[in-house]
């Protein structure tokens, strides 16, 4: 069963890659913008419990988009993905 979720990630982080939308609402704008939204404020609640010197851990970082937004408050950020691949894009 791993093979198959392995194979399905890094499908996407080859597409990602090449500079298409690897997203689920990325080609809606409007859903894609609430979806943005809505996770800010959850992870903002999140946040104003998190003390400076606390180790943030970003599970299923995927491409980095939350990690690189955590990364901005000075926190120790861990990046944890099922594919490789997609660390190597959130590492660039």
């Amino acid at each position: 069963m791993g093979d198959k979720y392995y194979a399905f990630w890094e499908k996407r982080a080859k597409r990602k890659k090449t500079g298409q939308n690897v997203g689920n609402l990325e080609d809606q704008p409007d859903l894609y913008i609430a979806k943005i939204e809505h996770e800010k404020n959850v992870i903002g609640e999140f946040l104003s419990l998190v003390k400076c010197k606390d180790t943030i851990l970003d599970l299923g970082a995927g491409e980095g988009y939350w990690t690189r937004q955590l990364s901005e408050f000075g926190k120790k950020i861990v990046a944890v993905d099922f594919s490789e691949s997609m660390l190597d894009i959130a590492a660039n």
